[in-house]
């Protein structure tokens, strides 16, 4: 015998369980959105409000996103010239991205219960940083030591950039090997949800569904993006600030492989040719007759030099679509945004010098994004099916149990609770994990000359806005790296980083 259901219990059990589903979806909104009010207030030029924002969310968010508020964090504390501050977040960042893929590998080994969560939804697990992120950290730790004026410290951490970009490369190849390893492991023990997956279909055939046109536009976007990347997660600014240390030690050879570790990436790049041809006359090399054109530099690079470098724009960003085919899941596609500004020149000494661009950071994450999606697209289906059959199967049984009976009301209570609360679980679960670092630029620049005598320099930007402003190197710097951060034409600032050995 059925007791009978009482109608106002079910009504304000529904009530709570959808209230704990939804509370949760404040931590389950996908990351390119949480950061809206950081990145406005970034892009207006109110730095100090972006920094508190990100520094909020560093205190309240869940250790999984740590990284990348710290990230956030980091680099907007450096905009203000708050390297100690800045040095704080990017230190606690390297700890915990050596903790979280030290949990990984454990995890991976032993098949643990965080397995289903990472399948059901991706943003559950730890953000240990993109490839990308994790050299453009070695970048901004480089001049956030020089910018404390420890100079040992910034060659120190110019003299491991070289060897981060290849642990970041075996790091990615080892955690995919994991990975594909554990969704193998899950299919064993959900064959239907296995064969189904590995047969159903791929992000072109996603894309020319009709209910998918926001992800159709943002895939596109992705796939053009993708070719503009340097392969194997090479960053050619952190590369260059690597042949920099190596110039200022007058190691030449090693100067000279790091540039030539671009030129494989980019063999007609004009100004790296130079840096090579330079480099090569340094080392006491004959120049190839393939190199013939590029001219080397008439002024030593290793002292007595200003080298600008330009962080441009605004970086491109992982945003999330909707999918519709044949169950509702979300995706993350690559966004980009115009620059405000397409030209730098420095003018010293009489002369101009035009900045070009070395490193395309768009190209960079639209490569690696690209490389990840098949494994990011296997996860989403895994995980929207598992859900599904999942809630399907305990309606079904759930709702059997209140064929027994004659209270009608409180079985149909009953299945409107079930539908309910298992439509706001699946929404707040399809969550695409659009988790990046933000605030880096679209694209890095770079130009270079000799210490003009009046020690007066005046940096022009231009484009859809102008802006100029004249620089006074101080007199303690015997040579000088300026660095130009530009997202915007109300964020513009410049940071004088004194060379004082020579």
């Amino acid at each position: 015998m059925c007791s009978t259901v009482s109608p106002r219990l079910v009504i304000t059990n529904l009530v709570l369980a959808c209230a704990m589903l939804l509370s949760g979806c404040a931590s389950l909104t996908n990351s390119h959105t949480q950061k809206q009010p950081m990145m406005n207030s970034y892009l207006q030029g109110n730095l100090a409000g972006a920094l508190a924002e990100a520094e909020k969310r560093v205190k309240k968010s869940p250790e999984r996103d740590l990284i990348v508020w710290r990230l956030e964090a980091g680099s907007l504390a450096f905009a203000q010239a708050d390297y100690g501050r800045a040095l704080d977040h990017f230190r606690a960042t390297d700890d915990l991205i050596a903790d979280f893929d030290e949990r990984a590998i454990i995890s991976l080994r032993d098949m643990s219960a965080e397995t289903t969560v990472a399948i059901s939804n991706p943003t559950a697990m730890p953000y240990r940083g993109l490839c990308r992120d994790r050299v453009a950290l070695s970048i901004y730790k480089s001049l956030a030591y020089l910018g404390q004026g420890n100079e040992e410290a910034f060659r120190a951490q110019l003299r491991r950039l070289r060897q981060d970009q290849k642990d970041i490369l075996e790091n990615y190849k080892k955690f995919l090997e994991a990975d594909n390893k554990q969704l193998e492991e899950q299919y064993k023990n959900r064959q239907d949800v296995g064969n189904t997956v590995k047969n159903l279909t791929t992000a072109d055939n996603l894309a020319t569904r009709p209910e998918n046109q926001e992800f159709a536009a943002g895939w596109r976007a992705s796939k053009i993006l993708s070719p503009h990347g340097y392969g194997d997660f090479l960053n050619p600014a952190a590369l260059f600030l690597s042949a920099l240390g190596n110039i200022r030690d007058e190691n030449y050879d090693n100067a000279r492989i790091d540039i030539k570790s671009i030129l494989d990436a980019r063999p007609a790049h004009p100004l790296f040719r130079r840096y090579f041809t330079t480099l090569l006359k340094a080392a006491g090399r004959d120049i190839p007759a393939e190199f013939a054109d590029a001219k080397p530099f008439d002024f030593p690079l290793d002292r007595d030099c200003v080298y600008v470098l330009v962080a441009n724009g605004r970086s491109a960003a992982l945003q999330q679509a909707a999918i519709h085919f044949p169950f509702a899941f979300a995706l993350p596609h690559c966004v980009t945004y115009a620059p405000t500004f397409t030209s730098y020149v420095a003018t010293a000494g009489g002369q101009a010098y035009e900045a070009p661009v070395i490193s395309d950071m768009d190209g960079i994450l639209g490569q690696e994004f690209t490389m990840r999606f098949p494994q990011t697209l296997r996860r989403a289906l895994t995980g929207a099916m598992i859900k599904d059959t999942a809630f399907f199967a305990s309606l079904g049984y759930l709702g059997g149990r209140t064929n027994r009976g004659d209270d009608h009301l409180g079985k149909a209570l009953i299945r409107l609770g079930i539908v309910a609360a298992g439509a706001a679980y699946r929404q707040a679960m399809n969550v695409a994990d659009t988790r990046s670092w933000e605030t880096l630029p679209k694209d890095y620049r770079l130009t270079q000359f000799p210490m003009p005598q009046d020690r007066k320099v005046t940096i022009a930007l231009s484009g859809a806005a102008s802006s100029s402003s004249n620089l006074d190197i101080p007199p303690q710097a015997k040579s000088a790296i300026i660095f130009v951060n530009a997202p915007s034409a109300q964020a513009i600032q410049i940071q004088i980083f004194p060379l004082t050995t020579r």
